[in-house]
């Protein structure tokens, strides 16, 4: 049987916020904690609001809009980032970006934040407002809340709290996955090249595309193009977003015309190029794959053409990617300001221990194996959409079927 629905502003006392004059020391530094969106985490669950890090004084809350908040009431941000949630341990008050609300005896405050919280995405649609995006009042006012009986709150509540502590744990459990992977990827890799240090020649990057002044080359564009400079469909030009660690991402992201392709061949790339990001997330390594098709590198990546008579593209892939040292000189020679990023001088600098030909794709084949099964491993974790799952429990627990 559903439960019977009742307006927000008829089950609870909504209270505003305001901010104090900033040039009057005397209303800050005070005993009353003052909270702003700052002070919440946009996650799907309720907070315990405390501390904050401001504060305010007696006079701050005189000659301001903000108001003392009682405790117990739940505090949910309405503008700036819609749907931050919390309850009141203490005495407090807000700035004027959040609407609290102090609930009647038909309701719970657990039950009230909880059911704010799964309605924020819906709020989020009716954001208005030119640089500052939020709710009204009206809206939030009108908003229909389920009211079953207090003991029956109380039960979804507690339900609601078991299902998000086991999410919480599978999320650990699948971060714990994803970082023994990597390091068994890292572990996997670095100790084989430690031994190729031992048995082969090393030599940098420069060294190995020697002799061909067009080895290596970043593209013209950037994250900041022209509007008229690129199109919806087209040829590719390839960015950071495209080249993740030891794999291509295909999303077509920045394209240029052909008829401006023709223009740039000299940055096109082919099946087997190294990529390298120098800005962002630098160096993150990729082999540009078969059916790749027509593509050019962004400013943001580097192509590197290696000699294929005594060079596998995928294991300088693999070693620049998991090899500690390798990454080390990477991280080493960042060289930037705001951003940090590495230049063709910095890579050509990489030093690697270089193989035979046939036991570097000895060795890629390997790694590509056990690349494989820890990726299954992660993708099994995974499928069950974990960052989905705190959604649906809301949805099912304030539609009565929890």
């Amino acid at each position: 049987m559903p439960w019977p629905t009742m307006r927000l502003c008829d089950i609870a006392r909504r209270i505003g916020g305001g901010t104090p004059s900033r040039e009057e020391k005397a209303n800050w530094n005070g005993n009353l904690p003052w909270f702003t969106v700052a002070d919440l985490s946009d996650v799907d669950d309720v907070q315990t609001l405390t501390t904050s890090r401001e504060a305010i004084t007696p006079r701050g809350l005189e000659h301001s809009a903000t108001k003392r908040i009682p405790a117990g009431a739940v505090v949910f941000s309405s503008r700036v980032v819609v749907g931050k949630v919390g309850i009141a341990a203490n005495e407090l008050a807000t700035n004027q970006d959040f609407s609290s609300f102090v609930p009647s005896g038909l309701m719970t405050a657990e039950f009230l934040a909880y059911f704010l919280i799964k309605a924020k995405y819906d709020l989020r649609i009716h954001q208005r407002g030119a640089t500052i995006k939020g709710v009204t009042t009206d809206v939030l006012d009108t908003l229909d809340i389920p009211v079953p009986p207090l003991n029956q709150q109380r039960q979804t509540v507690a339900v609601i709290k078991e299902c998000m502590l086991r999410i919480d744990e599978a999320e650990k459990l699948r971060s714990s996955i994803d970082e023994e992977s990597n390091l068994l990827r890292t572990a996997t890799v670095s100790a084989k090249v430690k031994e190729f240090k031992q048995e082969f020649r090393c030599a940098t990057v420069g060294q190995l595309v020697a002799g061909d002044p067009s080895a290596m080359r970043s593209g013209p564009f950037g994250s900041a193009m022209k509007h008229d400079e690129f199109v919806p469909e087209g040829t590719l030009v390839i960015g950071i977003a495209n080249v993740q660690q030891n794999r291509f991402d295909p999303v077509r992201k920045w394209m240029i015309s052909d008829q401006k392709f023709e223009k740039m061949k000299r940055y096109q790339v082919a099946p087997g190029d190294l990529l390298v990001t120098i800005m962002g997330t630098i160096g993150r390594t990729c082999v540009v794959p078969p059916d790749v098709g027509p593509a050019i590198t962004s400013k943001h990546v580097y192509r590197i053409r290696f000699p294929r008579t005594n060079i596998c593209p995928e294991y300088i892939s693999y070693v620049m990617n998991f090899d500690d040292d390798a990454r080390n000189q990477l991280y080493g020679t960042a060289a930037g300001g705001v951003m940090p990023g590495l230049n063709s001088t910095k890579l050509k600098s990489l030093s690697l221990p270089i193989p035979t030909l046939s036991i570097q794709q000895t060795h890629v084949d390997l790694w590509d194996e056990i690349h494989a099964a820890l990726s299954e491993r992660e993708i099994l974790q995974s499928s069950s959409e974990i960052s989905d799952l705190r959604a649906a429990i809301l949805h099912k627990a304030f539609a009565g079927e929890l």
